[in-house]
């Protein structure tokens, strides 16, 4: 036995001593071909190594613990030899444990470089995403189970040893493994976090892949815009250079054309200052005529000059006189503006007082209401105090009876006390006539509470007749009185409307007037402009006619130098052969002394004649001139007369509009009063409610008379109405100032429009009613709605009217309708 367990233990080292040995050999050959291989290939061969290990490390523990446990099951060692062998053993697992921890050493090394390698392939892999391998994850799982178990064989073998530093390796190792296991749940923890992000990078990758097919598409259809827009562009570009280099031939040709003109031009004058020079001797003779005539053409163009001047002179006259009688007619018409600015405003001072007669006279009859509601309350209060009054003291009565029903009682319960046992027969019999005795006065009670009930009954139904009869009595009045307020006001309004129209028709007829006499004077003026036109017409035939004359002279001059000539080579003919040498030296004299006296002849002609001729000129351009000066002042002092009356049109327009803002102030200020006065009564009237309440639960309380509470708040309803009717006639009031004030401002913008519209209009004037409306069925429906507004209806229709006719833009009418309803909504 002892020899077999020799051979077993010497077989185990050598198989141990190999193991290890060959697990470290391979291991550095491994994990140097590992790093330049690819991470996969690294992590299959690490997981494979690890594997091996596993299996090399746990086969020999277990046989070793299988050797401990029968070595315990059998007899103890006593020899030396068995201790031997127990050291050796013990040597034997201690070698095996470091083999083992180195191993374990190794494969932690091996993965911290895995899990460096893992974190640069994530910050590499940060851009491009990848899906990590899953074979780390089983080998991870694979590993944990398989280091536990080595981890569990290498404490049991370790357990009977018992060794400090074999402790120290295990915690150490334990801190690893622990720390290692942290390192891969973090890797999960990441590898899901980047597969996540991966998820979100993928759909804002299928989001920008569409958003970008998207915009292709928009870049398309702009490209294809693009390009039928750029050959348009070709196409007009094309076009337009056509046209420049049409153009330009154009241009040549003309160029050209002028060219070939001037030429022709200046030749004819070459030839024409040649003859000229030709026939120069010939106009000696004609100056003196010349001179005639020029002295003559100088007193007619004085003549016609000084014509002209006392034109311009009227025409200043004239306009002198037309500005004074525009200035007067200005002035009228400012007077006449004044005038009917002051008429409207007495006419409003005076709707005004009529408006405050008709809030006095409301006043008042709200004030007599008021009195006589008081009166009425009164009058019932005295009744309910001498009802009160009476049931007092019937209640007294009745309480004394009580009190003394109630001491006889008492006095008979001391009597009864006080008798013995024996007399309780006529206790008894007192005490049923006590007994009957009150059950009579029940009765008596009973039946003048009902003959009180029957009293107060019938007073209630002749106080109800009685007001009644007051109320029908009054309204009754009030109608009469609305119906002559209402009769009075239309007789007003259509003696107002039919003022007002007179008035209209009157001043639409002076303005039509004076705008006849501004047409008239406008065509004096024309007249005048035509006659200075036909002056200066004549002073051009004129000026034509001495140039005729001058050609005509010109003509003259040839023909004279023509046959001077002809005269001269006669005479030279018939004197050559006597007098060649003396008609020499004198031809060569006259002939130096006639071109020097011609020289100076020409030259002074030519001076007189441009002299003329810039004076000629210069008068006729400055009666242009003052014809122009004296239209343009016309026309300035129109056009200034015409800004002068907008801008009085204006200010005066200003001052209507702040006058009405005045009463429109001055109205709300009185409305704010009178609403104020309302909602004092109003606040009366629940002040009185309440007291009529107080009332009414103290009477309930003690009487229970419930038909006194019903005609109380009757009465209270016939005030509430009386009140209502009063805000509805202070509506009405208001409605009617309004109204005014429209018609106040059409009147202003009809005047306005007539202003502005006669100096423009060229004769064909109208008539006031087709000035402001169409046709005449326009300004009948009008009235009808006018007056339908005045008398309270049609609210609406009026506003719409009044701002299609006065042309308000769209943001003031839809202000107006929206005041419309919302008094529409308050009148409901």
């Amino acid at each position: 036995m002892f020899k077999k367990l020799k051979q077993k233990i010497s077989e185990e080292q050598t198989s141990g001593r190999g193991s290890p040995a060959g697990s470290t050999s391979a291991f550095p050959q491994r994990s140097s071909e590992s790093s330049a291989l690819s991470p996969s290939i690294y992590r299959n061969r690490t997981s494979s190594l690890t594997e091996q290990n596993d299996d090399s490390t746990s086969t020999p523990n277990r046989e070793i613990i299988h050797k401990q446990n029968s070595s315990n099951n059998e007899s103890e060692p006593s020899s030396p030899v068995e201790v031997k062998m127990d050291q050796k053993t013990k040597r034997h697992l201690q070698e095996e444990f470091a083999a083992s921890l180195e191993e374990k050493d190794q494969i932690i090394s091996v993965l911290q470089t895995q899990v460096s390698l893992l974190k640069q392939q994530l910050h590499s892999n940060e851009t491009n995403i990848e899906l990590p391998n899953p074979n780390v994850q089983t080998q991870s799982q694979v590993q944990s189970p398989v280091k536990d178990q080595n981890m569990e064989n290498t404490l049991q073998s370790v357990g009977p040893v018992g060794n400090e530093n074999a402790d120290k390796t295990i915690e150490s190792l334990t801190q690893r493994v622990k720390h290692q296991e942290n390192l891969l749940h973090q890797c999960k923890e990441r590898i899901k976090s980047q597969k996540e992000r991966l998820a979100q990078l993928t759909s804002e990758k299928e989001v920008l892949q569409e958003q970008l097919y998207e915009r292709l598409q928009e870049l398309e259809k702009i490209k294809d815009c693009h390009m039928a827009e750029k050959t348009k562009f070709i196409t007009q570009l094309r076009e337009s250079k056509n046209l420049i280099e049409q153009l330009e031939q154009d241009k040549g040709m003309v160029i050209a054309e002028t060219k070939r003109q001037m030429h022709e031009t200046l030749e004819l004058k070459e030839e024409e200052i040649a003859q000229l020079h030709i026939h120069i001797k010939q106009m000696v003779l004609q100056s003196k005529e010349l001179k005639k005539q020029k002295e003559k053409s100088e007193k007619s163009a004085f003549e016609q000059l000084e014509k002209a001047l006392g034109a311009a002179q009227m025409a200043e006259e004239a306009h002198k006189k037309l500005q004074a009688e525009m200035d007067e007619k200005i002035k009228a018409i400012e007077k006449a503006n004044e005038e009917k600015c002051v008429s409207l405003q007495q006419e409003l001072t005076r709707m005004k007082q009529e408006v405050k007669k008709c809030q006095k006279n409301h006043l008042w009859a709200m004030k007599e209401k008021e009195q006589q509601n008081l009166l009425a309350l009164e009058e019932i209060e005295l009744q309910k105090k001498a009802l009160q009054s009476e049931c007092n003291k019937k209640l007294e009565d009745m309480q004394l009876e009580v009190e003394t029903f109630q001491t006889r009682i008492l006095e008979l319960e001391s009597s009864l006390m006080k008798c013995p046992q024996n007399d309780k027969s006529q206790l008894e019999e007192l005490t049923t006539q006590i007994d009957s005795d009150k059950n009579e006065h029940n009765k008596k009670i009973a039946t003048m509470t009902e003959k009180h009930k029957k009293e107060i009954e019938y007073t209630k139904q002749q106080e109800q007749q009685h007001w009644k009869e007051q109320f029908d009595i009054l309204t009754q009045q009030q109608q009469s009185e609305m119906e002559k307020l209402s009769k009075h006001h239309e007789e007003e309004t259509a003696k107002l409307l039919k003022e007002k129209e007179a008035i209209f028709h009157a001043h639409i007829e002076e303005m039509n007037e004076k705008t006849l006499e501004k047409l008239d004077m406008v065509n004096e003026l024309q007249m005048q402009q035509k006659d200075l036109q036909a002056t200066l017409k004549q002073t051009e035939q004129e000026k034509q006619e001495q140039h005729r004359d001058l050609i005509k002279l010109q003509k003259d001059l040839r023909t004279l130098r023509k046959e001077h000539q002809q005269e001269l080579e006669i005479m030279k003919k018939e004197s050559r052969e006597e007098m060649e040498q003396k008609i020499k030296y004198e031809q060569e004299d006259i002939e130096l002394k006639h071109n020097s006296t011609l020289k100076q002849l020409m030259r002074e002609f030519n001076t007189q004649l441009a002299q003329k001729d810039q004076e000629l000129e210069m008068a006729v351009k400055e009666t242009i001139s003052k014809a122009q000066e004296v239209e343009s002042e016309l026309i300035e002092s129109h056009h200034t007369e015409t800004v002068q009356l907008h801008k009085k049109i204006s200010e005066k327009d200003d001052d209507l509009q702040r006058t009405v803002k005045k009463y429109e102030d001055i109205l709300e200020a009185r409305e704010e009063e009178m609403t104020k006065k309302v909602n004092k009564l109003e606040e009366q009237l629940v002040h009185l409610k309440e007291d009529y309440k107080k009332r009414l639960a103290y009477e309930e309380s003690r009487n229970g008379d419930e038909e006194n509470i019903a005609e109380l708040q009757a009465q209270l309803a016939q005030k509430t109405t009386l009140v209502n009717d009063s805000k509805l006639k202070e509506q009405e009031f208001r409605e009617q100032i309004h109204i005014l004030q429209d018609k106040l401002k059409n009147y202003e913008k009809a005047v306005y429009v007539t202003t502005v519209k006669t100096p423009y209009r060229d004769g064909n004037l109208c008539h006031s009613d087709v000035s402001l409306f169409g046709e005449p069925t326009e300004f009948e429906y009008l009235r009808k709605v006018v007056f339908e507004y005045m008398m309270g209806r049609e609210t609406k229709t009026m506003a719409k009217v009044i701002t299609s006719v006065l042309k308000f833009p769209p943001d003031q009418t839809q202000k107006i309708l929206e005041r419309e309803n919302a008094r529409t909504l308050l009148w409901f």
